[in-house]
């Protein structure tokens, strides 16, 4: 990859380098557009692509570099994408993860009484992009090679790690930041029943920012929600818990959009909100807005 980091366009190479998650949230819709549409090329295994993370994944994790279709040429010129797409040189691409259905474990499954794990990848991204939280990686449903899964923008490890692997990593900065309490808001509010500390990043350049990624044991009947690292944090400090106007907003957001939401839902996860099942994430984000905090 050179000096590139394998993501476009070029502004966000000096975002990773500068520490800033911020490009997640600002170029989502171009994320979104190429992650559904363009070809996909197989690198390899996450374990042959990043040999420190070997073991660290039950189910399989397949890396991707994405190149847009040629069919959809015409389309990206006339539109505000052609800065996303500036690889006439070949050189530039978009690195994501795919996790394909028939490369979970049915163990898994079985735990949490779930038939499918990278519906959940996909649902989990639209609650976070309905109510604007912007801490979970783009994410869409593809069939790749007559394999169904869920398809994630990738986040390379120049900006973000896994705790273990943060130099002098600081635990009283990591939980001060918004991204902490909006990562314990979404696990509440899908039943994330997964949250460790192998399942978020923490941004190198600072430990205050985090992204969420790992979903595939959410929406599901056991309330598993008090495993999550951090929703247990503000479970033993409620004080902090406390909604401020930009959390509220999220959840306005996201009240706002629910007949989005269930729309573009997988199927399996629209019929579970349609039939009131746990988790009952509109009602859960109305009882937070209630009560002024996400303790609920």
């Amino acid at each position: 990859m050179g000096e590139r980091l394998g993501l476009l366009p070029a502004e966000i190479d000096d975002e990773i380098r500068k520490g800033d998650p911020g490009y997640i949230l600002t170029y989502r819709d171009e994320f979104l557009r190429v992650l559904e549409g363009a070809e996909p090329r197989t690198i390899g295994e996450i374990g042959e692509v990043r040999p420190e993370v070997a073991g660290t994944y039950t189910n399989q994790v397949i890396m991707m570099e994405i190149t847009p279709d040629p069919k959809l040429a015409g389309e990206i010129q006339r539109s505000n994408g052609i800065r996303f797409f500036q690889i006439l040189d070949g050189e530039n691409r978009l690195l994501a993860v795919f996790k394909p259905q028939n490369g979970e474990k049915p163990t898994r499954l079985s735990e949490f009484n779930i038939k499918s794990m990278y519906t959940r990848e996909v649902a989990a991204y639209l609650i976070d992009y309905y109510a604007k939280l912007g801490i979970v990686p783009p994410t869409v449903l593809r069939t790749i090679g007559n394999e169904a899964g869920s398809l994630q923008l990738y986040i390379p490890p120049a900006l973000a790690e896994v705790p273990a692997r943060v130099p002098e990593l600081n635990r009283i900065e990591l939980v001060s930041g918004l991204s902490w309490k909006k990562m314990a808001m979404l696990d509440r509010l899908i039943n994330n029943a997964d949250r460790n500390a192998h399942n978020l990043l923490v941004c190198l350049n600072d430990q205050t920012k985090q992204i969420a990624i790992d979903h595939g044991c959410s929406f599901c009947m056991k309330k598993k929600t008090d495993d999550s690292v951090a929703w247990e944090y503000f479970r033993n400090n409620p004080e902090l818990a406390t909604l401020d106007d930009e959390l509220t907003g999220c959840l306005r957001s996201l009240l706002e959009h629910q007949d989005e939401v269930k729309a573009r839902m997988p199927e399996d996860i629209r019929r579970r909100l349609e039939a009131g099942i746990e988790p009952r994430v509109f009602e859960t984000a109305q009882k937070m807005l209630g009560a002024g905090t996400i303790l609920v």
